[in-house]
């Protein structure tokens, strides 16, 4: 498993509060631990972007990953639901905080506004 996500996902120092309940957050980090090959690439090709300080989205990492033919783990093909796109958006900011100039959010049912978690 992707080390940093593994800890992001396990310290409960690492992740807000509001987080924790939020269910979907908790289908991320699920899919995350699921597919832990898959989310090492996200990571990855988070980092090349911001390394390059080009512009990005979600949807479009999203689609590169479908591009890669990733497996799941019982041999079909690795299924990204568009619906988590908010979520992997915010762990993606967590993990790779240099890709926060980079890539754009919109207000989504994970964020507490009332704590400022964007």
């Amino acid at each position: 498993m992707y080390i940093a996500v593994s800890k992001t996902i396990h310290s409960s120092q690492s992740i807000p509060p509001f987080w924790r309940n939020n269910p979907q957050m908790q289908r991320a980090f699920h899919w995350i631990r699921r597919n832990p090959e898959a989310w090492h690439f996200i990571v990855n090709l988070a980092k090349r972007e911001a390394s390059l300080q080009r512009r990005t989205s979600i949807q479009w990492i999203i689609e590169e990953t479908r591009r890669r033919r990733f497996k799941a783990r019982n041999g079909q093909p690795l299924g990204i639901n568009n619906s988590l796109s908010p979520a992997f958006a915010r762990l993606l900011i967590l993990e790779v905080p240099e890709i926060r100039p980079y890539i754009k959010t919109r207000c989504s049912s994970v964020d507490d506004l009332r704590h400022g978690y964007l």
